[in-house]
């Protein structure tokens, strides 16, 4: 394998849980360490929180590094399947939904302390399902043994995606992240799919973002289904795109359902001008959302100033058909596209 290097953990870890867990991140590593004086993991604990809070920081405040994020991508040791293949160490740690970074390192500290840890780093890990890579620590404990930790998380060398294998985000808190162009994307077993949506969702989300948006409203197999697509900035530091997809009865008045049941293949990307702001690469999904964070608010643009290209694949002519009747319907300036099959290919571009 290559030289290890280690702040490839700051991406696992920090950028696929919630802005708020960063802080707290640290000092909770930081402290959980000193309460085991005997135990040089403290050293480990206080260099992951530094690294966290580092990352963190650079993320939200100077996201222009993202040939700095493929530079540590690129520099990760890779474990191949000819190598000779540490010990496999389960510390359960792909199994758990952690509610915070706290939890989480509670549990790696707590296995790795059990065996003696006195080094590690990150590696990814070979697989069968080329260009797929398991994302594994590799501990080295006290007496020079070799162990490999499991994730939970996978990477794939061909779109820059860290992952959670089980499709419900990095650590199952829902986000993952693209290395390639430096943003978080939400996951397809994102728990907010339970949390349905409505038009209430956009009127209280005017206090934090500045979006525009289209519904196309269309009935297909004896239910009212709605596409919606939105631009623009989140939270006064980041520019964004979301498509997501729901359905309702038709006796229900208000409130969708999100259909994580039926997701579409959808894919997309957001513009400025010529410079491509962030990227969702193809997925089986029912919820497209990706944001890319910005260094300054003059990076930060008005949705009318960006353009956001995608696609959807539908499910039937049936289910297509319904949903070009709906955007023709709303004969938007703004807004042109063309269809291959079953591959519905748009361009919503800039202005009101």
């Amino acid at each position: 394998m290559k030289k290890p290097f280690k702040p490839l953990i700051a991406i696992v870890l920090a950028l696929c849980l919630s802005v708020g867990a960063l802080v707290p991140a640290s000092a909770a590593a930081s402290a959980s360490a000193l309460l085991h004086p005997n135990w040089n993991g403290w050293k480990m604990a206080w260099n992951v929180a530094q690294l966290v809070w580092d990352f963190g920081a650079q993320f939200f405040f100077s996201a222009g590094d993202a040939e700095k994020v493929r530079q540590i991508v690129n520099s990760t040791p890779i474990l191949k399947k000819s190598d000779k293949q540490p010990a496999v160490l389960d510390l359960g740690l792909e199994d758990l939904a952690y509610e915070s970074f706290e939890e989480f390192w509670k549990a790696m500290e707590d296995g790795l302390k059990a065996v003696g840890m006195v080094d590690w780093y990150i590696a990814f890990k070979e697989t069968s399902k080329k260009p797929i890579y398991n994302v594994v620590v590799i501990v080295t404990t006290i007496d020079q043994r070799q162990y490999q930790v499991d994730t939970g998380a996978d990477y794939n060398w061909d779109n820059g995606l860290f992952y959670g294998r089980d499709y419900n985000g990095i650590l199952g808190r829902g986000n993952d992240y693209n290395a390639q162009n430096h943003s978080p994307q939400k996951s397809v077993g994102n728990i907010k799919k339970y949390a349905g949506f409505n038009e209430g969702y956009d009127f209280a989300g005017q206090l934090l973002y500045n979006l525009q948006t289209l519904r196309f409203r269309f009935d297909y197999q004896g239910k009212d289904w709605m596409i919606q697509l939105w631009k623009g900035s989140y939270y006064l530091i980041s520019n964004g795109m979301e498509v997501g997809i729901y359905s309702k009865p038709k006796d229900r008045e208000f409130h969708y359902d999100c259909e994580y049941d039926n997701p579409l293949v959808m894919d997309g990307k957001l513009w400025r001008g010529d410079k491509l702001i962030c990227e969702f690469a193809p997925l089986n999904t029912w919820w497209l959302a990706t944001f890319r964070p910005e260094n300054a608010l003059f990076n930060v643009y008005t949705p009318d100033k960006m353009r956001f290209e995608g696609s959807i694949t539908f499910k039937d002519k049936a289910m297509l058909t319904a949903f070009k009747k709906s955007v023709d319907a709303q004969k938007l300036q703004n807004f042109s596209y063309t269809i291959s099959g079953m591959k519905f290919s748009y361009n919503w571009t800039e202005g009101k």
